[in-house]
């Protein structure tokens, strides 16, 4: 599962693409100068979306205090401490913000969460992160006690207040690239 928001201007930076790979040398050079401008440029929008994942208030309803204190009950010293050794791994935010990159393609350029980089039970969580309505799970595996948690906007929000500085620094740099191969 990916999450992106895409940008305007693909047509153009496919046809800039095509011209760059028709000025051979030249233009493979122009290509990694193209691609790195773009990649300082979409940084800071990275970077305040990793920061708003991380400062995310994430809510739960539906109780579960019970289970947990029930749960650490029962489990032995071992298992303790194998659980204080995952508490000590990133947690849901962490993940999802290190899984954050800026994606450049043939077809444009994206801002993804690349699910792949989560464990295989966290992988639909950043969309359900960045949901109003949240998503429901056992506490602990028990599947007769449920609860609901919800997080907050983090993604689309931040990149569409970003994306206007973002676009401009892209088609710029697009356009010099552009004046490069003519001059």
């Amino acid at each position: 599962m990916r999450i992106s928001l895409s940008v305007e201007g693909v047509d153009q930076y496919r046809e800039l693409a095509k011209r760059l790979k028709a000025n051979g040398p030249k233009g493979k050079e122009l290509r990694k100068r193209l691609r790195r401008r773009i990649a300082e440029a979409g940084q800071p929008v990275v970077d305040e979306v990793r920061t708003a994942v991380r400062g995310l208030n994430v809510t739960s309803h539906g109780g579960g205090a019970g289970q947990r204190r029930r749960f650490n009950v029962d489990r032995t010293r071992t298992e303790r401490a194998a659980r204080a050794a995952a508490r000590r791994s990133a947690g849901l935010r962490d993940t999802i913000a290190s899984a954050t990159r800026l994606q450049q393609t043939a077809k444009g350029v994206r801002i993804v969460v690349n699910s792949n980089r989560l464990p295989h039970d966290q992988r639909n969580l950043p969309r359900h992160l960045d949901s109003a309505k949240g998503w429901r799970h056992p506490v602990f595996g028990n599947t007769s006690h449920w609860v609901t948690q919800k997080g907050g906007p983090y993604f689309g929000a931040t990149i569409r207040r970003r994306a206007p500085k973002f676009r401009q620094a892209v088609l710029e740099a697009m356009e010099e690239t552009a004046r490069d191969i003519e001059g």
